[in-house]
């Protein structure tokens, strides 16, 4: 025997209907009953969901690196025009500034200051290393502390592509953004 129950539950948008409730006895409760449960306690699950969503958002920090990025091709690059900086532009953004890799996956930002003496420091894994770097036909060449070798990069500036491309790749391996100066204080 069945045991069935009906609420009015307060107007809501897409729900002003009677919920009816279900308690299983022997031969249990219709599709339709327990279908109509779930909607209510969807409707609560929801509700607990996005406040446990408001509260996350609002306790943990917003910044904008925190997106994945879909990094441009060099095809796509030329199709659109966009040339890497000449070694001009690369020295004026460079020398004495903070260029930040933004890892794609994840939208994590690895600071780099670059000294006019050929020295950067990098902070990555919580640790400042110092490497060198130059200028060399349109790249920046610098000792990557990932890969434990020499690698040349060129930087690509747009309104819509500011992209890391290893030397010789097809696809650029890093986002790319920069600041005036030292903000991270690595040399601190």
């Amino acid at each position: 025997m069945n045991l069935l129950t009906a609420r009015r539950v307060f107007p809501q948008p897409g729900n002003s209907a009677l919920i009816y409730h279900c308690q299983r006895r022997e031969t249990g409760c219709s599709p339709t009953q327990k279908i109509a449960g779930y909607r209510d306690n969807t409707m609560k699950t929801s509700k607990a969901l996005a406040m446990a969503v408001a509260t996350l958002m609002a306790v943990l920090p917003v910044t904008g690196s925190a997106q994945v990025l879909n990094l441009p091709t060099r095809a796509e690059l030329d199709s659109k025009g966009i040339k890497p900086l000449n070694s001009e532009q690369l020295a004026l953004l460079l020398t004495n500034n903070t260029l930040y890799h933004v890892v794609p996956a994840n939208g994590f930002r690895v600071p780099l200051v670059y000294f006019p003496d050929g020295t950067r420091l990098v902070r990555i894994r919580g640790q400042v290393l110092k490497t060198n770097w130059r200028i060399e036909r349109d790249m920046v060449c610098e000792e990557s502390v990932v890969l434990k070798r020499e690698v040349c990069r060129s930087l690509f500036r747009a309104p819509d592509a500011n992209a890391v491309c290893d030397e010789g790749a097809p696809k650029c391996d890093f986002g790319l953004d920069w600041a005036k100066g030292n903000p991270e204080r690595l040399a601190q």
